[in-house]
């Protein structure tokens, strides 16, 4: 099976605040079944599983995506169905990160996808106007949720340290609950009953924006300490 991270914009433009819609969900779902991002505007958190997009927004509620809706930045694949279920357990963030970091060759991507009940806070942040703030800004205004003992899905990607810029080196991860009520942007995690299932992804395809913004950006400019901070 040909396994490839498809990738619309990169993680530096999104930061700057380049929230221009880039692609449709229709033109998505041709490259990719899993995946998560966000809309045009910052207009909620996206997460796309079994070949159906969601959006979460500020208001705490999950809203099914149109295919006309569009993504200000993505990254996605499809789910290999050979990849084998193992359980984990872990009580932080971290601890995930670390047992998953024994299961990866670093300088590759990989697709992640956690099955179970979490305990856990997200995030989004509210849509955003022309002319549009940086992320990290914008950040400041971001709403936060709690939910205890939720069942639903994790699901994330891994790129390695030198994409720093292109893509959020490290992992990233977004949630959907099983009643597709609950969402975002994952900052805390622990779960006592999971499965986890991940695939190295060999190729990768960057869609870049085409708006007259991204032009004129400086894509040189460190971003490293507003990204540690924005992202988590």
């Amino acid at each position: 099976m040909k396994s490839k991270l498809y990738q619309v914009s990169t993680m530096k433009a999104l930061m700057m605040g380049d929230y221009f819609g880039g692609i449709t969900i229709k033109e998505v779902l041709m490259k990719a079944d899993v995946g998560l991002g966000t809309y045009e505007d910052l207009d909620g958190e996206a997460i796309l599983y079994k070949g159906k997009a969601y959006s979460f927004r500020a208001d705490g509620k999950n809203y099914p995506a149109n295919l006309n809706d569009k993504l200000a930045f993505f990254s996605g694949a499809k789910m290999d169905i050979r990849a084998k279920k193992e359980p984990i357990v872990f009580n932080t963030y971290a601890n995930l990160k670390k047992q998953l970091l024994s299961h990866i060759d670093k300088n590759y991507f990989y697709l992640i996808v956690l099955e179970g009940r979490f305990t856990l806070k997200t995030r989004t942040c509210p849509k955003q106007k022309k002319p549009y703030k940086p992320l990290y800004q914008v950040a400041e205004e971001q709403v936060t949720f709690d939910y205890q003992d939720v069942d639903g899905v994790v699901l994330g990607f891994y790129c390695p340290e030198y994409f720093d810029g292109i893509n959020l080196k490290g992992f990233h991860f977004h949630f959907l609950s099983s009643d597709l009520n609950k969402g975002g942007h994952i900052l805390k995690i622990s779960s006592k009953k999971c499965t986890f299932r991940i695939s190295k992804l060999n190729n990768y395809q960057l869609r870049l924006p085409q708006d007259n913004l991204f032009n004129k950006m400086n894509l040189m400019k460190d971003l490293t300490s507003e990204t540690k901070k924005t992202e988590g």
